[in-house]
């Protein structure tokens, strides 16, 4: 049986790594004591994959090749890094995003318990993934105003949204794809982080 143990998994943050550990700390009747995860302080891909490549220094002398688990939606910035750096990457789709079909319902729902449109002074919507903002952005629009590169006058009855990204990545697909406005960013990609930049934002 292969030794997990000598062999690097590379994750973008220490939410993944924690999830990893897991999985392999259930597994130990399978030989899996413990695993080696690096890389959980990047925050993003763009830190994450110069990362690997000065690593990997270390690992191995030979050209080496790693597993890439990946989504259905995910971006080329780190596939392009370690490719342009000479690493060879054997892509392996493991999961699909889809849409809830009951997301509309469910944020009504969830909107009814809070307190008038009127009492509330600030809205934030923080979004987690460029992924779901695709499919969140145009429901939420029914029911919040976005400040946005493109401001639409008419929408203005709404109440107005503040927007947090959980990432850099995350930020330039709302600014760039979307054409929102961001007001926070948080550093790294944790929901800590996220409630310190929006309790810290100032207009």
């Amino acid at each position: 049986m292969r030794d997990w143990s000598r062999i690097p998994f590379y994750v973008v943050g220490q939410t993944t790594a924690d999830a990893i550990s897991e999985v392999f700390s259930r597994s130990k009747d399978l030989g899996f004591e413990s695993i080696d995860v690096r890389g959980q302080s990047s925050g993003n891909a763009a830190t994450l994959g110069p990362f690997i490549l000065e690593d990997l220094q270390n690992v191995t002398t030979e050209n080496p090749t790693l597993l890439y688990l990946t989504g259905d939606k995910n971006r080329d910035t780190i596939s392009r890094i370690l490719t342009d750096g000479g690493v060879k990457l054997e892509a392996l789709q493991v999961y699909t995003t889809r849409a809830s079909p009951s997301f509309e319902a469910d944020l009504d729902k969830t909107l009814e318990t809070f307190p008038t449109e009127a009492e509330v002074k600030k809205w934030w919507i923080v979004y987690f993934a460029p992924s779901t903002a695709t499919f969140v952005t145009p429901i939420l629009r029914k029911r919040f105003y976005f400040p946005s590169i493109a401001p639409d006058v008419n929408m203005h009855h709404l109440p107005e949204a503040h927007v947090a990204a959980i990432g850099p990545t995350t930020d330039s697909f709302l600014r760039e794809e979307l054409g929102l406005r961001v007001h926070a960013v948080a550093p790294k990609p944790t929901p800590e982080e996220v409630v310190k930049v929006v309790t810290m934002y100032r207009p």
